[in-house]
Order: structure tokens, then sequence, then C-alpha cells
């Protein structure tokens, strides 16, 4: 891809669309997805924010529907925001399908060997029911289409289409740029944020300064990026980070629980998950900038003391995170705070896909969502730390508030372990979540998830 003539082409064919099982199931409620008719106006602006991210999966904002899950407080404990009976039920069995048979669908291309050379990447298209988008660099075949079919025995819905890069091809020119921001900064280019849009199969450049043929010449040249796959735009005058900063006694530490530096405290941060080393010392993991460069600070949840910030601490490059050493290995938890399902395997990154829902428990409770993007890279500034760089977060949707840095991101139908809740960022009116993927925390704190424990 370097400094390559850039022909993109993102044609979305529907040569296969197997509309079955969920998405019959979300018809209705897809239909009404524009018919947004003054909500913002008839609601407070908390219950407005629970009713918009109803259309993150699709379902309708028409005001004679949501009038009455408003008045009834009918609010998902699962999911986060309103939902009928009818609609968490479908949103299950569309996450259930997604679980079951997405890595069916990628060992199938993996083991077809022309499937997999032309391979680009794949994204879900949540605001369309589910819909899976396979990307290849040129058309399949009928029998290629047929062979995907059967694989995941037309459970899911897909639709085929032709690009150019490689998610992996546009991951490693991100991480080009992201390496080079020092040097872009040496010749006045003062980049704010790198953000992977594969989707559209661009990188998203946002710069201080105003946009020049050589301000996009220079970068491509640093960072060896050809510029036809650069998207430049200057950061909104509103563009800012933020990090954000369950209060019963619990005897285990359960992902999504608060955390404090005081005893029976409203609460600083949340916890992540519980974790081990390799002499299998007890931890829970939760956000470094919640008691940055603090080692030896006492934390307790509830009105209980648990133990103590350590030295396995990391906060810039892929990671915002840190490990508390517990009192005790009889705390430790696999679960997480207000659901039945538990922790029960560690995502590896690279292995999410776009459109993915995620899922996120801490101080503000639970709240689902989807994954926007996997390579983010951005300027966050703390108080003690000053301005540092951070590369490869997670960016997604769902609902956040101060208190829930820390909190565990998973994916709460199958107990997938996926991240930190980092903070927010929020630019033209617009708030986007950031996260931490689990394999870089692992990877920088030298801890593993418990996963295996019953409590």
């Amino acid at each position: 891809m370097n400094k390559k003539h850039f022909s993109f082409i993102l044609s979305v064919i529907l040569t296969l669309t197997f509309l079955t099982g969920v998405v019959s199931a979300d018809s209705n409620n897809n239909q009404s997805v524009n018919e947004y008719t003054s909500i913002s106006q008839s609601v407070p602006t908390f219950d407005k924010a629970l009713v918009d991210q109803r259309e993150v999966f699709g379902l309708t904002t028409e005001k004679s529907v949501v009038s009455l899950l408003i008045t009834n407080r009918r609010i998902s404990e699962k999911y986060g925001f309103y939902l009928s009976v009818d609609e968490e039920k479908a949103l299950d069995q569309r996450f259930n399908k997604q679980d079951k048979f997405i890595p069916i669908l990628k060992e199938t291309i993996r083991s077809h060997s022309e499937l997999k050379e032309n391979f680009l990447g794949m994204y879900i298209d949540q605001k369309q029911g589910g819909i899976i988008n396979v990307g290849f660099k040129k058309d399949i075949v009928s029998e290629q289409l047929n062979l995907i079919s059967k694989s995941i025995n037309s459970e899911l819905p897909i639709r085929t289409y032709t690009a150019k890069y490689t998610e992996e091809e546009l991951d490693e020119a991100t991480n080009r740029i992201s390496e080079s921001t020092q040097k872009i900064l040496e010749s006045g280019i003062h980049i704010e944020y790198v953000n992977l849009d594969f989707i559209n199969q661009k990188i998203i450049v946002a710069i201080r300064d105003q946009i020049s043929e050589s301000a996009l010449d220079t970068i491509s040249f640093i960072s060896d990026v050809d510029t036809s796959i650069l998207n430049l735009k200057v950061v909104d005058p509103t563009y800012k980070t933020i990090e954000d900063a369950r209060t019963d006694t619990h005897s285990y530490m359960l992902g999504g629980l608060v955390i404090d530096d005081i005893a029976g405290g409203s609460g600083a941060c949340s916890i992540g998950f519980s974790a081990i080393d390799t002499s299998s010392n007890p931890y829970i993991v939760t956000a470094e900038h919640c008691w940055p460069k603090a080692p030896g600070t006492g934390v307790f949840q509830g009105n209980n003391y648990i133990g103590y910030t350590s030295s396995k601490v990391n906060y810039g490059n892929e990671a915002d995170a840190a490990a508390v050493r517990l009192d005790s290995s009889n705390s430790l938890s696999s679960k997480v705070y207000g659901e039945s399902v538990k922790f029960s395997s560690v995502q590896v990154a690279g292995n999410d896909v776009l459109g993915e829902r995620v899922c996120k428990s801490g101080m503000s409770g639970n709240s689902c969502g989807t994954l926007l993007s996997k390579n983010n890279s951005q300027y966050w500034t703390n108080p003690v730390y000053g301005t540092v760089w951070f590369n490869s977060m997670r960016i997604a949707n769902y609902i956040s508030s101060g208190g829930d840095s820390g909190g565990s991101i998973w994916n709460n139908n199958n107990g997938e372990l996926k991240g930190v809740h980092r903070g927010v960022y929020t630019e033209n009116g617009t708030t986007y979540r950031v996260y931490s993927h689990v394999t870089h925390v692992q990877s920088r704190l030298g801890i593993t998830p418990v996963t295996w424990l019953t409590n």
C-alpha cells in the first residue's frame, strides 16, 4: 500500500443477502428509524440518550413507540437503554446468531484458498438489523457464495462488497502515522488524533492547523502512506478528551463494582476484571488515571479495604490500565455485577469485528453499543502525566459517565472479556467512548484475566 496508486472502489453488492431469522424479527423496528419526532423537545437529556441508543441497533425512535417505554421506565438491565420485551428478545436472538456463526464464517474463509487470498475484512451493520458485510478484492463467484451460505446455514444476513485494501494493510498504515506523530510535529503539523475508518477505506487524521496540500504531502512522506487514503480534517473547536472519573460492599470483586480510596466513598472508578500474575498473586484491573503515579494507595470497595495500587501500571501507547494488589485471593471473581453471565473467555486483539456489540459495566450501570473503530490514536491530558499519546485504542458508542473508568468492556451474551473503559472524547456534539483492549492490558501489566471461577 506504500505509495501505491489508490483506486478505491467501494461498491456494496447485494450479491448475497440472506434476510432470515432475526432480520425478519427486526423488520418492523427498522422501518421507522428515520421517523424521529420531537423527542429532543419532549424528554429530559438522560431519557433522550437512552432513546437515541436504540438507533445504534436499528430500532425506531418514533415518538408514539418510545413514549410508552419512557412512561413505563422500560430500561433494559441487560442493554442499558429503552427496549420493549419483544425488542430485547429480538436483540438476544440477533446476537446469539452473531456470536455463533461469525467465527464459523471466518474459518470458512480462512480454509478456502481463493476466498482467503481475496478477503479484505468484515463489519456488522447493526443499524440495518445486523447485516454482515464481507469485503473481497474482487467479485466472488456463485459457488463461493453458496459455500459461505452453507457454512452458516443461511442464519446470518450477509452482503459482499469489493474494495482495495485489507483491514490489516490499513491498520499497519494507521500505526505508521501514529508512530510518526513526533516527526510530523517537528515539521510544524500537530496531529490531535488518528482514526482508522476501514468501512470507507480511509485513515482520518485530525490536525490543529489549516489543511494544506503541503500538510498532506508531509504526513504522507514521513509516514510512507499514500495521500489518497488520508482524510485530513481540522479538529473541531469543541473537541476534547475526558477521563471518566455501585457502592454496596461485596465479598467478591465483581466486574463493574465501584472502588474508591475512601471507605464508603461515593466511588472514584470501577473494576474491570480480576487477574493474577505469573506468581498467582491476586489483582483487580482498573484505569491508571484513577490514581496516577500513586503506588501504595489504599483501595476500598464499599466499606471494605481490599488492597493497594501496585507498580503494575501503564499510561500511554495501547493502554490506560493499573492493577490493584488484593489482600486475598478469596475475593477474586469471574462475574460481573448484576449479570447472570460471567467472564468465560478473553478476546484476542484483531479478532474483534467492526459493528460487533460491546457492553460496559461500571459505576453508571450497564450499557451496550457497537464497535466503531479498532485503531484510534490521540493525545490525552492528565494532571499528573501531562499530555500523552495513546494508540490502538478502541472506539465505541455505548453510554458512560463519570466513575465508569476502569469498568468492564465485554460481551454480556457469551462472557467474552474485551477491555477496560478509558474515557470519552467529544467533537461536533458527538461523544465517543474509548477503551483499552484486553490484549494490550494483559501485555502491558503482565497479568492474566480470571475467567475460570464460578463466583
